[in-house]
């Protein structure tokens, strides 16, 4: 087998996201929680069972990056760069909008407890919007379609808007009726889950805020065929799920060793389906 003389280098950059987002993971986990939870979120975040995304060509590890940056800066009270990691992560995968949410709500906090101004924070928060509102400006810029983004949105999820409830019911009932992709959708997805309500009252708001809008957005637009469809490569960059299973390794509910197997193995198994061309998400 031959190696492209170039290929080192293409790996390179895909992985130097992936490790300097993992790096800054353990950073922001040990201002949070301390240093062993930082350890634990590191290494569950790189073993979820999607994280095979992550090193990957794909936006995730982009887009984990800049999002643990915008928390990074905003809980230290600079704005201004929380603004453009923020930009920055909105610009790489649309669901980064929902930062705004969640630093809003950290505004309200600082300006409670500290008794910071709150307009000029809100203002930071909201420049998030620049991000895709710059990358549409360039698409539109660029192609005579106007409407072509929202038009492809639209075409992707025909159905329309859904409530989250009908479509998780959707999705367990497709799940026990067919299993295999509807069941692994399910059973990552509720990895995810499990990890924000297990972080939830251990965390600041803001992380909760943001994590749960980042795993019920998706569940607005499902795909009526398969209403869970992607949520778990979602999922892979929404931090505080690692979070929630730290702790409660912390306390051995369940023991570490018990979530590596869990998470190792499905970490093969769907690395293995993707590289196979299965469609697994």
């Amino acid at each position: 087998m031959r190696i492209h003389p170039g290929g080192g280098a293409v790996a390179a950059v895909f992985l130097a996201p992936a490790f300097a987002a993992l790096l800054l993971l353990h950073a922001l986990t040990r201002y949070e929680l301390g240093d062993e939870a930082a350890r634990r979120a590191v290494l569950f975040t790189a073993l979820f069972p999607t994280a095979f995304f992550l090193y990957a060509p794909y936006t995730e590890s982009l887009f984990l990056l800049a999002s643990i940056a915008t928390f990074w800066f905003a809980r230290r009270d600079r704005w201004a760069w929380a603004a453009a990691a923020g930009a920055a992560a909105a610009a790489t995968r649309s669901v980064g909008i929902l930062l705004i949410l969640a630093l809003w709500v950290e505004a309200i906090a600082q300006h409670r407890r500290d008794g910071r101004a709150l307009l000029p924070r809100l203002v930071a928060a909201a420049a998030v919007a620049l991000g895709p509102l710059l990358y549409l400006g360039w698409w539109w810029w660029q192609h005579a379609d106007f409407w072509a983004p929202l038009d492809a949105q639209r075409a992707w999820r025909p159905g329309g808007a859904h409530q989250p409830i009908a479509a998780i019911a959707d999705a367990l009932t497709l799940a026990w009726r067919y299993q295999t992709w509807w069941l692994l959708d399910v059973a990552v997805v509720g990895l995810a889950v499990a990890g924000v309500a297990l972080a939830a009252r251990r965390i600041p708001l803001t992380y909760t805020v943001y994590a749960a809008a980042g795993l019920a957005l998706p569940l607005l637009l499902p795909l009526d065929s398969r209403p869970l469809l992607s949520m778990p490569r979602f999922a892979v960059v929404l931090f505080p799920v690692s979070w929630g299973w730290a702790l409660a390794a912390a306390r051995r509910r369940p023991p570490e060793t018990a979530i590596l197997v869990a998470f190792t193995g499905g970490f093969a198994l769907l690395a293995y389906l993707f590289i196979n061309w299965q469609p697994v998400f």
